[in-house]
C-alpha cells in the first residue's frame, strides 16, 4: 500500500534514509536523541510540542524497522534494508493525506 511505500523505503541512498540500530532504542531518552538526530539529518524544523506529539509514531516506526531488518524478510518492492526516511514521524493519517495529494 502507499503508506507502507512511503514509510519503509530501503536504504539505497544514505542521503535520503537515516540508519539506526538497537542501541538507539534502549530507552525513551535514547529514542529522543535519535529523533533529534533524525530531525537534523532531514532538516525537519519541529518545535518541541510537535516533536512530543509525533514522538510515539517515530518511536514505533524506528522499532518496526529494526525488527524488520533483523527478520531478513523480503518486502513488497524487493529486498534490502529499511531505514528512517523523511516520513519517519508522520502519522498514518498524515501519510494518507500526503499520498492522496
Amino acid at each position: 500500500d502507499i503508506i507502507t511505500f512511503f514509510l519503509y523505503l530501503p536504504i539505497d541512498d544514505p542521503a535520503t534514509c537515516f540508519a539506526h540500530d538497537e542501541k538507539d532504542l534502549e530507552s525513551n531518552e535514547t529514542v529522543w536523541a535519535l529523533y533529534e538526530r533524525w530531525c537534523s539529518f532531514h532538516s525537519a524544523e519541529h518545535d518541541h510540542d510537535d516533536m512530543v506529539r509525533w514522538f510515539g509514531c517515530f518511536k514505533d516506526r524506528a522499532r518496526r524497522i529494526i525488527e524488520f531488518n533483523k527478520s531478513s524478510k523480503p518486502y513488497t518492492w524487493g529486498v534490502g534494508t529499511w531505514g528512517l526516511n523523511i516520513f519517519g514521524d508522520m502519522t498514518p493519517e498524515e501519510l494518507f493525506e500526503f499520498g492522496n495529494n
